[in-house]
């Protein structure tokens, strides 16, 4: 396919990325970050429709079928029709009626299962591009069973059903919005969407190896008087195997602010105990001779909640996730030094042995317990330096880490590898939202690697 936008550090094709993804060469992918559509939240515009299941050869005939609550005209009453409501025109979808196809756009499907279904689809593409030591990370929110998109109950506004949905007592109902009532979920459920997906790609063979609290400080406003503000989203890091690249140090985080002060007291050894057998033990002879910095390593492991503010687009785009959340990914995911060009496996951070050992000290040792490198972890056996190794045999040039987001949206993960140096390859089904990333690529220098 040909590209949209192409320079030396950035890829950006317009069309369906199952179709990208299955002429693209497997195992050339480093990192994967991106964000799908949400479920039930918003359809984006009218040329990103696609066919999904059934049969490849099917001539199909098109039935159509709209998700419930997106009723939206009297000659096709829906669960939620609103009297005169025709703001949700044109977000019906399509069933083929020979080999039960569905057309429409993804996230507006009929069922949150139909949904993950697609999406661990999009994802089994994705694995087979994606390196042995490739991660894949992705955001992903939370939707409500009749929530999203309505206001409350008036007397008289909805359609009265002669066969209301279950968990319907009566057409007095208090709820709106779409996909109101499926698969078995009662209406204001939280459908918990992340965590059925979560288990989905597990099921498909993924590594889940964290679920990562995105804690968002300035929250989009709800109107909700009976529960508390959405004001986070799930990050998952997902992996092909057990073992793969992830550059703890890249990504690590400072200490609290009392650290130092706390690992200095008590330290200092008294003569008395200079050269006491307690002391020559291995990996602990001359510890108490350091100074606080000494004992302290770059900073303490990356945690699993990551507050972040929201970040302000000024084009019309609505679901922008911020750079600040894409950058962590990517410094874990891939290698700062680069790849080798040959083989494609990552450079990766030279160690050097500390002599210390691992594990806790007994609560009856001399002076107290070693020093810790932070306030959960005890002191490591090695840490990383500056310097970089290849993990493989091979002699030859290296090249920069490539960073795929196959949902492009403006371009924010093209973006933010572009500033760290690494190769970008957007795919995104909106020419549209092409012209968006290529602007923003555009008004950034290509970096000196």
């Amino acid at each position: 396919m040909k590209p949209y936008y192409e320079d030396s550090q950035c890829t950006v094709f317009n069309g369906d990325c199952r179709e990208v993804l299955a002429e693209m060469e497997p195992d050339s992918v480093d990192c994967c970050v991106t964000s799908p559509p949400y479920y039930g939240l918003r359809k984006y515009s009218g040329d990103q429709d696609g066919t999904w299941g059934g049969d490849d050869g099917c001539d199909h005939e098109w039935g159509e079928v709209h998700p419930p609550g997106y009723r939206s005209s009297d000659s096709h009453p829906g669960p939620l029709q609103h009297e005169g409501n025709t703001r949700r025109d044109g977000l019906s979808s399509s069933t083929c009626r020979l080999c039960g196809a569905w057309r429409g756009g993804l996230g507006l499907e009929p069922t949150v299962e139909m949904y993950v279904e697609h999406i661990v689809e999009v994802f089994r593409a994705v694995k087979r591009v994606l390196k042995p030591t490739g991660t894949m990370w992705v955001n992903i929110g939370d939707s409500y069973a009749g929530g999203n998109q309505g206001g409350v109950y008036k007397p008289g506004a909805w359609k009265e059903l002669p066969n209301p949905p279950a968990g319907w007592t009566n057409r007095q109902q208090r709820t709106n919005g779409m996909n109101t009532v499926v698969s078995g979920l009662k209406p204001k459920d939280l459908m918990l969407v992340p965590f059925r997906l979560a288990l989905a790609l597990q099921a498909a063979g993924w590594w889940i190896r964290s679920d990562i609290i995105w804690a968002k400080n300035n929250p989009m406003p709800e109107s909700v008087t009976d529960r508390p503000t959405t004001s986070h989203e799930h990050i998952f890091l997902l992996s092909k195997r057990a073992d793969y690249y992830f550059d703890q140090e890249a990504v690590r985080e400072k200490q609290s602010v009392n650290t130092h002060e706390r690992y200095a007291k008590g330290r200092p050894v008294p003569p008395a105990a200079i050269g006491s057998k307690e002391l020559a033990r291995p990996g602990y002879e001359n510890w108490r001779e350091t100074t606080p910095d000494t004992w302290l390593a770059s900073g303490r492991n990356i945690r699993t909640v990551w507050t972040i503010p929201t970040e302000a687009y000024p084009d019309a785009h609505f679901a922008t996730f911020p750079q600040a959340l894409v950058r962590p990914c990517i410094l874990a995911g891939t290698s700062e030094r680069g790849v080798c060009a040959k083989c494609g496996k990552p450079w990766q951070r030279v160690e050097e042995k500390t002599g210390h050992v691992n594990k806790r000290e007994p609560a009856h040792a001399i002076f107290g317990e070693p020093p810790k490198t932070d306030s959960t972890g005890w002191k490591p056996p090695s840490v990383a330096t500056s310097d970089w190794r290849p993990t493989c045999r091979c002699e030859g040039d290296t090249h920069s880490a490539v960073v795929l987001d196959i949902f492009g949206g403006s371009g924010t993960t093209g973006l933010v590898a572009r500033k760290l140096g690494r190769r970008a390859i957007l795919i995104e089904l909106s020419e549209e939202y092409c012209r968006m990333s290529e602007r923003r690529i555009l008004a950034l220098p290509e970096p000196m690697l």
